[in-house]
């Protein structure tokens, strides 16, 4: 080489060498070197560079495969000395700082190969870390970068639990906030919940966040509809019941959230009578011109009946008539509200 500085042949064999013997920096510098001497070469340096490139990424993904995470990064080090920043190479990097719980740098090294080809690996990827960095921001309560990074997420691909956690993120938000300044958050955290029971119907998590956000906002009668259809969904739910009845009072509707909340206490921490019937028929006789007694006469026992006791004193009967969809609460025999009737 050194007494036939014109040709290129010998830096080039030289490189070939050095980068079958893992020497990738040295065998580089080579490649380079030839190129530079006859540009004419410049096609076939770049063809050995890749294959040399193509070489050092099939034996990181053996070695990120095996679970060598070390090894396999040291020959990504080699792929980007014939070629930087490669789409492959960036992708098995977001893929190694992922496994090693490195969340930032592994969306860093995803965003270059989503960028270049939208690949599906490359988009779960980025889509993942940034959804995972911003469960850090939310935990560590800050919000705003938790919205960005999660908002970053969910314009990669649109997932329904991404949605969820960008209405909790928007919500938890406004709590932090003076009353007059919750409005804006509070309406992106209902149209995050919108968007996730649109893609999950079924979802109840969505659908009763989504009233919490309606019953933020004011919109008393919209969460009350979306309570009332959770309640239909799992009458048996005592929370639900206590939700709706916070929204009929809320909205003036004091008679039956009453009821509602009768029935949710009873639901959540009262005691399941184990002989209705015989329970039904005492409560009569003891109320008897009551409308306890009334119900009995009409309906006769229902089947299933929850009792608990008030602060101050006196026993609560809920009756549960479900082959009606039809629940009556009763204080000392008095009615506490109007019957509840289920949405069929």
């Amino acid at each position: 080489m050194a007494q036939r500085p014109d040709d290129p042949q010998p830096p080039f064999d030289l490189a070939g060498l050095l980068a079958a013997d893992g020497r990738a920096d040295e065998a580089a510098k080579l490649f380079d070197q030839a190129a530079e001497i006859d540009p004419r070469r410049a096609e076939r340096v770049a063809s050995e560079k890749a294959r040399y490139r193509d070489a050092y990424q099939d034996q990181a993904q053996e070695q990120f495969d095996a679970g060598n995470l070390e090894e396999a990064s040291r020959r990504l080090d080699q792929a980007d000395a014939m070629e930087p920043a490669h789409v492959r190479t960036e992708l098995l990097r977001g893929k190694i700082a992922w496994d090693e719980r490195r969340i930032a740098e592994a969306a860093e090294h995803f965003r270059h190969p989503y960028a270049q080809d939208h690949s599906s690996e490359a988009l779960t990827g980025l889509c993942d870390a940034l959804s995972a960095q911003g469960r850090e921001a939310y935990q560590a309560a800050k919000y705003a970068r938790a919205w960005d990074l999660l908002t970053e997420a969910q314009e990669i691909e649109s997932r329904p639990d991404l949605h969820l956690f960008l209405g909790t993120v928007a919500y938890s938000w406004a709590q932090t906030l003076p009353v007059e300044d919750r409005r804006p958050h509070l309406e992106d955290a209902r149209a995050a919940f919108e968007r996730a029971l649109r893609a999950h119907p079924e979802d109840d998590d969505a659908r009763f966040n989504l009233a919490t956000s309606l019953l933020a906002i004011g919109d008393y009668a919209g969460a009350a509809d979306l309570y009332k259809k959770m309640v239909a969904r799992d009458p048996e739910n005592g929370n639900f019941y206590m939700a709706l009845a916070r929204a009929h009072s809320l909205s003036g509707d004091s008679g039956i959230a009453t009821t509602e909340e009768a029935i949710g206490r009873a639901l959540t921490v009262g005691e399941p009578v184990h002989d209705p019937p015989s329970w039904a028929s005492r409560s009569a006789d003891r109320f008897a011109r009551s409308h306890l007694a009334g119900a009995y006469r009409e309906a006769m026992a229902p089947q299933a009946i929850r009792t608990y006791s008030l602060p101050g004193g006196g026993l609560v009967e809920v009756w549960f008539y479900w082959d009606r969809g039809v629940i009556e609460a009763f204080r000392e025999g008095a009615r506490l509200g109007p019957a509840f009737t289920l949405d069929r």
